[in-house]
């Protein structure tokens, strides 16, 4: 009989010691054709070394090998991050460096870069300000930037986010390069006054200034 590996499992009947060699409902040369059926269709199955049959089980686990040594060699999550608590008297009409991170950059990867700023004005701030990152080999790029009016004391925040492949940010060989981002604030001239921590957000745990680079795939 042909095998019905590995649709089902196969039944046999095992011949007696009484079983004659052409025994009649247990023929000798049946056995061996019933055997090498079997073992062909379990041959198949578990497949030859480095089996192309998409259904093997050489083929299979050599696949799901290969896709856990790329996993586990992904830099796939956050690669860098930094935050603070304090930022007094940042000038008007001046860029000032808020936060700067260092991260690994490899090539074929795409990043989400994201940052935070919570400060409160000494004074009204009547015009724009902006929070950007800047980063060799990329162009400055802008996080958040508002004209709207912002009152002598009122906490105030800047969120925002943007994603760059690693070769807009001039890596595109190598197994990676180290880059260093940072996080500016800068408002117009005609703001007014300086801009400090806001009193009612920077406590022990708090974090009003943040930075953070992720790894967010493949390019």
């Amino acid at each position: 009989m042909a095998s019905n590996f590995p649709a089902s499992l196969d039944s046999f009947t095992n011949p007696s010691s009484s079983d004659a060699m052409d025994s009649v409902s247990v023929p000798h040369a049946t056995q061996h054709s019933d055997l090498n059926d079997a073992v062909e269709a379990l041959q198949a199955k578990v497949g030859a070394d480095s089996s192309v049959v998409t259904n093997s089980h050489d083929y299979k686990i050599t696949d799901h090998a290969s896709r856990l040594t790329t996993l586990e060699a992904s830099t796939l999550g956050i690669v860098a991050y930094s935050s603070a608590t304090a930022t007094t008297a940042i000038p008007v009409a001046t860029p000032v460096s808020i936060l700067t991170v260092n991260a690994t950059i490899v090539p074929g990867r795409r990043y989400r870069i994201a940052g935070k700023l919570c400060f409160q004005p000494t004074t009204n701030i009547l015009s724009d300000r902006s929070l950007y990152v800047t980063c060799t080999g990329m162009t400055t790029t802008t996080l958040y930037m508002n004209t709207e009016q912002t009152g002598t004391n009122h906490p105030y925040t800047m969120i925002g986010e943007f994603s760059k492949t690693a070769a807009e940010m001039g890596v595109t060989t190598g197994s990676g390069t180290s880059k260093t981002f940072t996080m500016y604030f800068r408002e117009s001239a005609n703001a007014g006054g300086l801009v400090t921590n806001p009193n009612g957000i920077v406590g022990a745990n708090s974090h009003p200034q943040e930075l953070l680079i992720e790894d967010i795939g493949a390019a």
